[in-house]
């Protein structure tokens, strides 16, 4: 297993959610369909916080054009959120459910790969609803 996809399953964890980052091989089968490697990598390493590319950039010693260049692309593919303020383009790390899941489906299509995703993720979905650890929300409860 590449590290990069070690440490989105960690960066995926703290995020927390309904189906957070989990040590199994099912998310690894979703994540590398999701994600190429230096698209984890980013994802692994982006701020729950939004940010700049050019911070993210400055943060992870990378250039701050082909940054900003990778995450508009993952952007557009729903593996992180994007949002301008002010004129500024700012970036941050989403959990798997709510986010990327969603992310995945938001465009309404029903090609193969979608399908061959909705497997992998209800796959994902029962391994970890399996292993009957608790699951976290990014919300409190109401009430």
């Amino acid at each position: 297993m590449e590290e990069c996809y070690k440490k989105l399953c960690q960066a995926l964890a703290r995020r927390g959610g309904r189906y957070p980052g989990m040590d199994i091989p099912e998310f690894y089968t979703v994540v590398q369909e999701l994600f190429k490697p230096e698209e984890a990598a980013m994802a692994a390493a982006m701020p729950m916080k939004p940010a700049p590319a050019s911070a993210i950039a400055k943060e992870l010693g990378k250039d701050g054009g082909e940054t900003e260049r990778l995450l508009e692309a993952m952007a557009d593919k729903g593996l992180c959120s994007s949002f301008s303020r002010d004129g500024v383009h700012y970036y941050l790390g989403i959990p798997f459910v709510p986010g990327i899941f969603e992310f995945q489906f938001m465009r309404g299509t029903k090609t193969d790969k979608d399908r061959r995703l909705a497997r992998l993720i209800h796959n994902y979905k029962e391994a970890v609803d399996r292993t009957g650890v608790p699951k976290r929300s990014l919300f409190p409860p109401a009430g």
